[in-house]
């Protein structure tokens, strides 16, 4: 039982090129967080939104095991 073998897509032209300078922006983002996390340990810890999301899930979590 053989599969069939389906071309992969690849992206050329404008398209290729905007996919490239997306990338390098969200990895430039991603950078730029990683090294702000680094120098400001408790920013993360801080973030109100960060809590309000683990005590949701720690109550639905909590819930389900009931």
């Amino acid at each position: 039982m053989a599969l069939e073998i389906r071309p992969i897509p690849t992206l050329t032209g404008d398209d290729a090129a905007r996919f490239i300078k997306n990338a390098d922006e969200a990895e430039r983002r991603y950078q730029k967080r990683m090294e702000y996390n680094r120098l400001h340990p408790d920013a993360v810890k801080e973030n109100p939104a960060r809590e309000t999301v683990r005590r949701m899930w720690r109550e639905y979590l909590d819930s389900v095991k009931e």
